[in-house]
């Protein structure tokens, strides 16, 4: 299994501290060999903290066990998101077996292959991204960790012992929190399914649509270092989910400087974009959000969701002015009752891959409007130019 990050450079000491560790877990005195000639103690010793099982099989080894090709093994193995193995390499443990036969014990029961391997994608992208911001909460924490350095370090019995301790605490902890989450979210998502309005098309949903997207970040980016632009981005991040959340909305994906959300009520998703203009605008730490909203049947599918709504909403994000909520004609049109909300029709705009769209700003009743800056009005220009000639005149 290729090392894809850098490793903390061990010494001679660190070294026998690290086979000593690998003994007690009771690896056997030919895998500890060959680690140590790969290069891979390390990873070794990680694999033992934090799965709990040494390494027995070869890939091929443990698909004879199972009974299952060594392509279908790969296929699962990549699903799941993991490095490729090389054929020799005996770095599978039992939980790998365990894991690989529930997969093939779903297909057994009638789950297409091509459907449990999407399922299995999206589990692992999904883990990947937790044990990244688990790994780096631990850094922050214990910055001083050898195995999560890149200098020389002297690895001691006590300093594999903490490390140890501190793996089975946090995974025992963690696993305990991903399956309360994973139930809490499955009954939502069942809800979402089973409770269809009446008139939807199976397989498709009647929701609000909305994009934040979080102004001036390409500037931001050139000019913070790398640790307060993390900062900034997490800052966003926990801005928007206190406001979605709190409105009864649910966030769908984080892509950097932007957020997209959903809402069953179209009403609580304009709510929402306001509260998030209001929200960045007034924070120091931040430059503001543009919102997007459409309204309209969408395609759920592995917790994302798709259709001429979602690119819609995506597209009205992209003119928008900074600081103002934008909002195609269906939730005007949906809305234009409510005394909550002020409207001021937009001209009609082409948008890209859409065509033209007729557009509202919404602000709250008696609040200026807000008027474009010199940057703004520059935008406005190039997006009018692009329509030109898009027209072809």
């Amino acid at each position: 299994m290729p090392n894809d990050l850098p490793m903390a450079i061990i010494d001679g000491p660190g070294k026998q501290a690290l086979i000593e560790y690998l003994r007690g877990q009771l690896i056997p005195e030919d895998q500890i060999a060959q680690a140590e000639t790969e290069g891979r103690l390390q990873e070794l010793a990680l694999v033992c903290a934090f799965v709990g099982r040494g390494p027995r099989y070869t890939q091929e080894e443990l698909a004879d066990r199972l009974g299952v090709s060594v392509e279908f093994a790969r296929k699962f193995w990549r699903a799941m998101g993991f490095p490729a193995i090389e054929p020799e390499a005996r770095v599978l443990t039992d939980d790998d077996a365990e894991a690989l036969s529930i997969v093939m014990r779903r297909i057994s029961e009638g789950i297409d292959e091509d459907v449990a391997l999407q399922l299995t994608r999206v589990i692992g992208s999904s883990i990947a991204r937790i044990a990244e911001a688990e790994v780096g909460a631990i850094q922050s924490t214990f910055s001083d960790l050898p195995l999560l350095q890149d200098q020389p370090v002297d690895i001691t019995p006590e300093v594999v012992q903490v490390i140890t301790e501190l793996a089975t605490a946090r995974v025992d902890e963690q696993s305990k929190l991903i399956d309360y989450g994973h139930r809490r979210h499955l009954a939502q998502a069942a809800r979402r399914q089973v409770l269809w309005q009446e008139g939807t098309r199976a397989g498709l949903q009647d929701l609000a649509v909305g994009f934040a997207d979080l102004v001036g970040f390409t500037a931001l980016s050139q000019q913070l270092t790398a640790h307060e632009l993390a900062g900034t981005v997490e800052h966003f991040e926990t801005l928007a989910y206190e406001t979605i959340d709190a409105l009864g909305g649910r966030i769908v994906k984080m892509i950097g400087d932007e957020v997209m959300f959903i809402d069953e009520d179209i009403a609580d998703a304009v709510e929402i974009g306001l509260q998030l203009s209001e929200r960045y605008e007034s924070d120091e730490a931040l430059s503001g959000v543009r919102v997007g909203i459409a309204r309209g049947e969408v395609i759920g599918k592995d917790g994302d969701y798709y259709g001429p709504v979602v690119n819609l909403a995506s597209r009205i994000v992209g003119i928008a002015f900074p600081g103002t909520v934008v909002v195609a004609d269906e939730v005007h049109e949906a809305l234009e009752s409510s005394e909550a909300f002020e409207w001021r029709a937009l001209r009609p705009r082409r948008l890209k891959g859409i065509g033209r769209a007729d557009l509202w700003t919404v602000r709250r009743p008696g609040t200026a409007e807000r008027r474009p800056a010199g940057a703004d009005w520059l935008q406005a220009r190039r997006q009018q130019m692009a329509e030109i000639i898009a027209d072809g005149i």
